[in-house]
């Protein structure tokens, strides 16, 4: 029944991705560059999506709806220090992007998080994060010539 459901919202999604292309193309050519790119990334997506689906077995709610009257099942989610964890580099990720823009706060937040979570050295991660920063900096201002934001520090410095 889940799984069902699961499936009627992604082809919604997919009918509303599709659309976003057709709307996308009606535009002058540099207007449609990004809404292209996010629309053509969520429609792959969302096909490897329904390939997973074809492929999954049944779901938590098939597993326990055919199990015996007397088995235990968990109705609480309880997060784990793993989760913590992620949500926790996961918002120094949002607090660095918005505080010193996209470029630097990526770059910082991919140094730290391989030095400190992944447990790299400090020349991988530096390199690494600078091989990041110049990526993002050629394909959004390089190759789109999209204006990528600065954040909230050099806001108060310009």
């Amino acid at each position: 029944m889940r799984r069902r459901g699961e499936i009627i919202f992604a082809v919604g999604l997919m009918a509303l991705a599709v659309a976003f292309v057709a709307v996308a193309l009606g535009y002058n050519p540099i207007a449609r560059r990004m809404p292209l790119i996010v629309a053509i990334f969520t429609v792959i997506a969302l096909i490897a999506y329904f390939i997973g689906q074809l492929g999954a077995g049944k779901s938590e709610e098939e597993k326990v709806a055919n199990q015996g009257p007397g088995s235990v099942t968990k109705s609480a989610v309880v997060p784990t220090k793993n989760d913590v964890r992620i949500l926790s580099w996961l918002l120094v990720l949002l607090a660095s992007v918005y505080a010193l823009g996209i470029l630097v706060g990526s770059a910082l937040f991919t140094v730290l998080f391989y030095r400190f979570e992944a447990k790299q050295g400090w020349l991988g991660s530096v390199i690494f994060g600078v091989v990041l920063a110049l990526t993002l900096y050629g394909a959004f201002q390089g190759g789109l010539q999209l204006r990528l934001y600065n954040g909230l520090v050099m806001e108060f410095f310009s």
